[in-house]
């Protein structure tokens, strides 16, 4: 073996001018590489298949005018994009291929902006300038943020426009869910504008608790909220039977009176169902609040809480008081004052107080309360971050709760964990992460909630929106929100219309609800004829207001 090696080399390198032919072909055969390799490169082989495909169609000499071979490359510095995707995705413009399926032939669905206007990066992700589809769709050891899967696409849409967008569906729902369900509670979300998401939902004050409930029923909703209400936005915190104990023993104790939070009525509750139907008709209490009716379906709006087993929850002296002048317990409720008289109160409670659940709180059977379960059930409060959401007294709202989620959108997947089995990317994790919270680690507090497939697709898009490019985007190239007005007319026209919660409904200036019309121009829609009524010595029309779900008397 080594006298043929020996021989070899003799061969080769015997001489100068042998060694140096040897080298020279050698050097030559590496130079050959690059272009051999680039001649057989994916984007030229896409390149040519789709000039195949064209070949016979009819429009086949517009295509082949329109087609610029090589490497195609969309750079956007304001944006930081280089894109390449064009290099294989060769006829995204052509409209006239809307009857090829076939990938990378398929021209892009119609959309606003023009395609060289913001890339395709920009809204697919994916490294840009890569020239293969592994490089380009997939995660590498140098590239971690692969295409984004196309059910969340609408989160690009979320980068630049920071309001509803109509055509967004998907994201829409996701932002108003995050702010529904009360999410920003615990997780801060700082906007590109300086500002922080706000929530939506309005967590009842438990600092009077005892005046409108039971300890019995505080324990059956904080083992299980949806038990109770379907529609409850509170999350289950899936606590031990101890816990739940405690925490309600806590509640109870730490509770105070309200002064007129709970009345005694000349009345008493009426029985008969058919007088409670009708008023709770004539009074639109279905506008916000939904009942199941006997289908199980839930019949109502979502502004306020459903009631379909509100009768197992309040105390009969809550529920009057309550009927009798909201804001005496809780001075910035939505609700209206609708100045029933003690018949209309005792008629209204009666019909409440009959949707019951015997099933709800059979099972729930509380010792008597000792020390020692007060004392626990104030750290359990103060560890579940309960104060987040709930005004209680003596405890303080905590400040950074939860992780912040302003650009989560962005966060690297080296810093994640992933559960067996999991796909490791960042749509994943964010989808797997709403789902099943407490999956990811012992120890974690964030709460079981009972999303729909489609509206854990919602949040994870509204999320991926929260990203780096969105927070370091120029002005100029985004749509901003339009910002919520905090209009409050003044005067004796003021506090009648804080009285009569008008605003729950209506909208005047850009502030208030979208659930009835806007009253912004009603002014100049309708004739005062106040003055002749006064010389008649008659009631002002406004003494006869009769507004969407509300009543003056």
């Amino acid at each position: 073996m080594k006298e043929t090696l020996k021989s070899l080399w003799q061969t080769l390198f015997g001489d100068s001018v042998r060694a140096f032919g040897v080298v020279s072909l050698v050097f030559l055969a590496s130079l050959a590489i690059a272009p051999a390799k680039n001649h057989f490169s994916e984007w030229r082989h896409y390149q040519h298949g789709y000039l195949k495909m064209i070949r016979n169609r009819s429009d086949a000499i517009t295509l082949q005018r329109h087609f610029q071979g090589g490497i195609q490359q969309i750079w956007l510095p304001n944006l930081g994009v280089v894109d390449r995707c064009t290099s294989c995705h060769v006829g995204l413009k052509e409209a006239s291929l809307t009857d090829v399926s076939t990938q990378p032939f398929r021209p892009h669905p119609v959309i606003p902006h023009k395609l060289d206007q913001f890339g395709c990066t920009v809204c697919h992700r994916g490294q840009g300038a890569a020239t293969t589809v592994a490089e380009a769709h997939s995660s590498t050891l140098a590239w971690e943020q692969p295409i984004l899967p196309a059910k969340y696409i609408e989160s690009s849409c979320g980068e630049c426009h920071r309001g509803p967008l109509a055509g967004a569906p998907q994201l829409n729902q996701g932002r108003h869910l995050l702010s529904r369900f009360g999410c920003v509670h615990c997780h801060t979300v700082k906007l590109p504008d300086g500002s922080t998401m706000k929530p939506t939902d309005d967590p009842p004050s438990l600092s009077h608790i005892a005046d409108k409930t039971t300890r019995e029923w505080i324990y059956a909703w904080l083992k299980d909220p949806q038990a109770y209400a379907a529609t409850a936005t509170m999350p289950n915190f899936k606590l031990s039977d101890e816990d739940a104990r405690d925490i309600s023993a806590f509640l109870i104790a730490n509770s105070t009176t309200v002064p007129g939070g709970t009345a005694t009525l000349s009345a008493k509750a009426s029985v008969d169902p058919a007088a409670g139907a009708s008023l709770y008709g004539e009074s639109f209490c279905a506008s916000c609040h939904a009942v199941q009716n006997a289908a199980g379906n839930l019949v109502g709006g979502d502004v306020g809480p459903e009631l379909t087993r509100v009768g197992s929850k309040v105390k009969p002296e809550w529920l009057q008081a309550w009927l009798r002048n909201p804001r005496a317990y809780d001075a910035e409720t939505a609700m209206p004052h609708y100045r029933l008289s003690d018949p209309q109160v005792a008629t209204l409670s009666g019909f409440l107080l009959a949707k019951t659940d015997s099933d709800l709180l059979m099972t729930v059977r509380l010792e008597a309360v000792n020390p020692e379960q007060i004392a626990r059930g104030k750290r359990l409060v103060s560890d579940y971050g309960c104060a987040s959401c709930h005004e209680i007294a003596g405890i303080k709202k905590p400040e950074n709760f939860a992780p912040e989620l302003s650009r989560i959108g962005s966060k690297p997947v080296t810093q994640l964990v992933f559960l067996p089995g999991m796909q490791h990317t960042l749509p994943d994790y964010i989808a797997t992460k709403i789902k099943q919270p407490r999956a990811f680690g012992q120890g974690l507090k964030m709460p079981q909630y009972s999303f729909t497939p489609a509206q854990t697709d919602s949040l994870a898009t509204a999320l991926l929106a929260f990203n780096d490019r969105a927070a370091t985007l120029p002005p100029s190239l985004t749509v901003a929100a339009k910002s919520e007005s905090d209009y409050q007319p003044a005067g004796k026209a003021g506090k009648l219309m804080t009285d009569l919660a008008c605003f729950s409904c209506h909208r005047i200036n850009g502030h208030g609800g979208e659930m009835a019309p806007d009253l912004t121009w009603e002014g100049i829609s309708v004739v005062s004829e106040e003055p002749e009524h006064a010389a008649a010595g008659a009631d002002p029309p406004h003494a006869k207001i009769q507004p969407y779900r509300c009543r003056v008397q």
